[in-house]
């Protein structure tokens, strides 16, 4: 849907943008997240956590609902830090 006025999977052209995703942990206003990665730098009890959230944009049809995500700067992603991501074969 992003690059064509059309739903992909109804045809519809009745399509809404979001600027903004905001990460389903937060409260509004939104903190722009939802792909990030974590890391732990000490182990133990006082475990210190560093995490970078990247910003989101979504797409959605207005007549099927059908949902597209995409991450506005994708370059900046350390896609091998992030827990259960795997590259596509």
């Amino acid at each position: 849907m992003k690059n064509q006025n059309q739903c992909p999977k109804c045809g519809s052209e009745k399509l809404g943008y979001l600027e903004s995703v905001p990460d389903m942990d937060d409260g509004w206003p939104p903190d722009h997240a939802i792909i990030g990665y974590q890391e732990t730098t000490e182990p133990g009890w006082l475990e210190s956590t560093k995490t970078t959230k990247h910003e989101m944009e979504a797409y959605i049809c207005a007549s099927c609902g059908f949902l597209e995500y995409y991450a506005k700067n994708p370059a900046a992603i350390r896609f091998e830090n992030i827990p259960g991501f795997r590259w596509k074969k």
